[in-house]
């Protein structure tokens, strides 16, 4: 039996050693480097990287944008502007707007890429329009310049401009103007009730042409703050019914006024402070000294309060006599009013008087309803004029204008030539251009010079029409014209 044991576990040690042999030889043999010092040995847990890496997600692209509220805008002007959005540098401009269209820009500051919040803008609140624009601009031209209008223009995007539209409410003391309609006598003076300004300059006052300014009648200086109860002394004589009031900034020279070239209007909500106002001017008669051409005068202008009529008289020992003519004026301005009178009965001097129209509206009764207009309750001097002065001309320094000279006013009663030389007459001298003028009042006659070269000082000088009419004989029969033994010429300097 024991040997029974033995032989037993001797088999089995047998068959655990073939075993283990079999095991062996299916797992491969092992080869052993050493490992330098410096070289980490590989984890045998650490996870196999593909050879190919999976793309990382791009970041979706910044689209600019502007978010902004309505807000108010004191004397600082400061605006705030709650968010900008931009992938790239670029400036936020705060543009007027004027009946829903985009004006001029105010301010402007820069801004940086990404989001930006609370972005402070500031401008002139003088400036500001009740409705503004924020818009993005480009920075495309010098780095960290603004350059607008220039290569600095609004941002599009999908062809429109990145923009934001917004109110504003103005608390800033606003310059002002006051004047009441009324009446200005012959002293000249125009009376203002008062006139705020944030700082020293200019109040205007100008006469109307064709609904807008027009020439300047007076003007005095103003402190900054408020003036009040002041007079300002124009000439009434050149005023019209309806006149202007601008302020004006003192910008050029201090306490000298520069208009209209160096002192600008102050300008609020994008317009000039002004404002219009109605006057009664005195009874005047504008009238010049002239010859009788055509059986015809004509008078200069004449403001009426109401219509009426411009009544000519001749003159007996300094006095009006009787009537020899008479013209209808409307309300308001009248200018250059031609009057037909009795020749034969033409004195030397002659009489205007301004007379009522009472109805029938536009038919002269006189004697009877059409008496003589008052002023103040008193009857006022005729206007007088000359009829014996002659033919004659204005003439003026001037530049040289496309090759040509304009002579402001030549009064003739007979056709005549307005001749432009070199020299006064009768002395020899070059004849540069010369203009036919029919007889009676002649104004800006434009004369074409031929020669290119003349010299500074030109003359002007009247010649008569006697040969051929209108074809220009001299030397001829068309010599110059005279007046008491005198040629009637003017002389004049051509400006640089």
């Amino acid at each position: 039996m024991m040997r029974f044991i033995l032989k037993f576990n001797v088999y089995l040690l047998i068959l655990l050693g073939l075993f283990l042999a079999a095991c062996r030889e299916e797992q491969p043999t092992a080869v052993l480097t050493p490992t330098p010092a410096n070289t980490a040995v590989p984890n045998p847990t650490a996870t196999i990287i593909p050879a190919t890496a999976t793309p990382k997600p791009s970041p979706t692209p910044l689209r600019p944008a502007i978010a902004v509220d309505d807000q108010t805008l004191t004397e600082g002007g400061t605006l705030t502007i709650a968010s900008v959005v931009v992938p790239d540098p670029a400036w936020l401009v705060i543009h007027a707007q004027n009946d829903g269209q985009v004006g001029e820009a105010l301010g402007f500051t820069a801004v940086a890429p990404g989001q930006n919040s609370d972005i402070m803008v500031t401008l002139d609140p003088l400036q500001a329009t009740p409705r503004l624009v924020a818009i993005l601009h480009q920075d495309l031209g010098e780095t960290g310049q603004f350059e607008f209008p220039g290569p600095d223009d609004p941002w599009l995007e999908d062809g429109e401009a990145v923009s934001a539209g917004f109110s504003v409410d103005i608390q800033v003391n606003l310059p002002t103007i006051s004047i009441a309609d009324q009446e200005v006598l012959d002293d000249g003076l125009v009376w203002v009730e008062s006139v705020y300004t944030r700082a020293p300059g200019w109040l205007l006052i100008l006469a109307d042409k064709d609904g807008a300014v027009g020439p300047l009648l007076g003007h005095v200086f103003l402190n900054a703050g408020t003036s009040e109860n002041f007079t300002v002394p124009i000439q009434w004589r050149e005023a019209t019914p309806t006149l202007h009031a601008i302020l004006l900034e003192d910008g050029s020279r201090a306490t000298r006024l520069d208009y209209p070239d160096g002192d600008l209007p102050v300008i609020v909500n994008g317009q000039p402070v002004m404002t219009s106002f109605a006057v009664t001017l005195p009874l005047d008669v504008y009238v010049l000294d002239q010859p009788v051409a055509n059986g015809k005068i004509e008078v200069e202008r004449f403001i009426s309060d109401g219509p009426g009529w411009l009544v000519v008289y001749f003159d007996e020992a300094g006095l009006p006599a009787r009537i020899i003519g008479a013209a209808h004026v409307a309300d308001g301005l009248n200018e250059e009013i031609e009057i037909e009178v009795i020749e034969r009965a033409v004195t030397d001097q002659l009489h205007i008087q301004v007379h009522n129209d009472d109805e029938p509206i536009g038919e002269f009764t006189f004697p009877g309803l059409d008496e003589p207009r008052l002023y103040h309750g008193r009857l006022p001097f005729t206007t007088i004029f000359q009829t014996s002065l002659g033919n004659y001309l204005i003439a003026q320094d001037q530049p040289l204008i496309d090759q040509s000279v304009t002579i402001p006013f030549v009064v003739a009663d007979i056709p005549t030539w307005l001749v432009i030389r070199s020299g006064p007459a009768p002395a020899e001298g070059n004849i540069f251009g010369a203009v036919w003028l029919p007889a009676g009042i002649n104004r800006d006659v434009v004369v074409e010079l031929d020669a290119e070269e003349v010299g500074e000082t030109l003359y002007a000088v009247l010649h008569s029409d006697l040969d051929e009419p209108e074809q220009f004989d001299f030397p001829g029969e068309d010599e110059p014209l005279e007046y008491d033994g005198r040629i009637i010429q003017s002389p004049f300097t051509l400006l640089p």
